[in-house]
């Protein structure tokens, strides 16, 4: 949670600001992904273990369903895309 709140505080100013050195926002630019990513993999990687009170919300029986209807598709789609794509006169081209 840190890391949201430091990525959110110390760069407020770099985006507002017309003014501000090239320097800062380069900074900003280069470093404001990376933080909140790391920040981000971190609150994930406690629930994944079970430390986090978000834990017992993410494995309840609820999503269960859900996730087999998501993987499901996941699988199927291109599977449909292709039959769509035989079976049309002209290809499509992206």
């Amino acid at each position: 949670m840190l890391t949201f709140v430091s990525v959110v505080f110390i760069n407020l100013r770099i985006n507002r600001a017309d003014d501000v050195p090239r320097i800062w926002d380069t900074l900003f630019i280069i470093l404001s992904r990376p933080i909140f990513i790391f920040g981000f993999s971190l609150g994930a990687y406690a629930i994944i273990l079970g430390v986090h009170p978000l834990a017992s919300i993410a494995s309840h029986d609820f999503w269960v369903p859900w996730s087999r209807l998501t993987y499901g598709m996941f699988l199927s789609v291109e599977v449909f895309i292709l039959f769509r794509n035989y079976n049309v006169d002209r290809g499509q081209w992206a």
